[in-house]
């Protein structure tokens, strides 16, 4: 993460775990941010918000608050890695075409993001992990649907985005 450009959100994102699950002041300590600052700094913002939005979306009452290692994609994620200019630009331009795709067709765009969401989910879980095998099935659905008469594909993404309104 990049300090001037990600230190903000991350502290937004850190405040949003504090108060979601109930850790008695809603905003996160300094010295709560530095810590975690510096155990997640070599993690991309977008890895840190995806964990932390799951940890809500999954914490029950008696949810601890969690460690750092937990805002990582996987436990042996702790490798030290500083983003060079090549790969910036590919982050920055695979950034640009996903948000051309979603104001040019929206109904593409939600397909192939699904897709991809559900790819991510699948690489992130273990086959014998609860929910896999749904995960699994879900993907092929909207797989089969990049193929499918374009009435059908905005049934699916319309069904899609009004569940996810309501949930």
């Amino acid at each position: 993460m990049d300090m001037q450009r990600d230190f903000q959100p991350f502290r937004e994102l850190l405040d949003q775990l504090r108060a979601a699950l109930g850790g008695g002041d809603f905003k996160a300590s300094d010295a709560m941010l530095k810590a975690y600052w510096d155990a997640l700094k070599d993690v991309s913002l977008t890895e840190v918000r995806d964990n932390v939005k799951r940890i809500i979306a999954t914490a029950t009452a008696d949810t601890p608050f969690p460690r750092p290692n937990s805002l990582r994609r996987s436990a042996h994620a702790q490798r030290s890695f500083t983003p060079d200019a090549v790969h910036e630009r590919a982050e920055r331009s695979s950034y640009c075409r996903w948000d051309a795709l979603r104001k040019h067709d929206v109904v593409e765009f939600t397909v192939q993001a699904r897709i991809a969401r559900l790819a991510r989910e699948l690489l992130d879980a273990a086959p014998e992990d609860p929910g896999y095998r749904e995960t699994e099935l879900e993907q092929a659905r909207w797989c089969r649907l990049r193929y499918a008469p374009r009435a059908e594909q905005e049934a699916a993404v319309t069904a899609h985005l009004g569940a996810s309104r309501r949930a």
